[in-house]
């Protein structure tokens, strides 16, 4: 079930196991393709091992398939910021994802958005 996989995946993560999270979660997308917290982690886990490019598309899938994602928006956020040398519209971008997941309601984006915000 994907759901198994999302958990094995998400304790690899918080390890900080990226790469055996990504199997993780790859798996679990094998079996539900649509599944928004796998596609979520999926592009956490690029993000954390420095593919924030695939990683943020990921993540951008996982909005288009339920836009109220909280979650999936502070980490499109939160990739597009670890970036790091952003342009201006990747800037505005991660900040618009972040201020949006914080309006619905997801703890922890504060710092990220005052860092950015200071540029």
């Amino acid at each position: 079930m994907a759901i198994n996989w999302l958990h094995e995946g998400y304790k690899r993560f918080q390890a900080e196991q990226y790469a055996e999270a990504l199997q993780c979660f790859d798996q679990g997308l094998a079996v539900d393709p649509d599944d928004g917290a796998l596609l979520t982690f999926k592009g956490a886990a690029l993000g954390r091992l420095g593919r924030y490019e695939e990683g943020a598309k990921y993540c951008g899938r996982a909005i288009t398939l339920n836009p109220q994602d909280a979650y999936a928006h502070a980490m499109l956020g939160a990739i597009l910021a670890d970036k790091g040398e952003l342009t201006p519209g990747e800037r505005g971008a991660a900040i618009a994802c972040l201020e949006y997941a914080q309006r619905l309601g997801q703890p922890g984006v504060g710092q990220i958005l005052e860092a950015l915000r200071r540029g």
